[in-house]
């Protein structure tokens, strides 16, 4: 398993729900059954506070934190999936999973744009 991989899914960053959050998004793979939850909360015109749930293969829950970190750090949308191919290193069988968070975090970005 790559560091980063291992490191994200022993510590995941960014856990649990945003109490009062202006967007709550929820994306199921129905082919695997993985599924993502992503909550937060905007102030001027960004993302002030993020959190994601997920229940799925551990490079799922890696790759949550992974995004939420890099979103919140202020990484850009379009970059995300490029991103997490880099820092993951997932086998060819797992892409599904970088599509299942990319459409989450598009979905959140949409609502952050009103």
């Amino acid at each position: 398993m790559p560091s980063v991989l291992r490191q994200h899914f022993d510590a995941p960053q960014n856990t649990g729900v945003v109490s009062g959050a202006d967007a709550d998004i929820r994306q199921i793979s129905a082919a695997w059954g993985d599924e993502i939850r992503l909550t937060a909360a905007f102030s001027g015109g960004k993302i002030s506070e993020l959190k994601w749930q997920a229940a799925g293969r551990p490079e799922l829950l890696a790759g949550m934190s992974l995004a939420s970190s890099y979103i919140l750090g202020g990484g850009d949308i379009d970059r995300l999936r490029t991103e997490l191919e880099s820092q993951l290193e997932l086998s060819t069988s797992n892409h599904y999973l970088l599509l299942l968070i990319e459409d989450g975090f598009t979905a959140l970005m949409k609502c952050l744009e009103g």
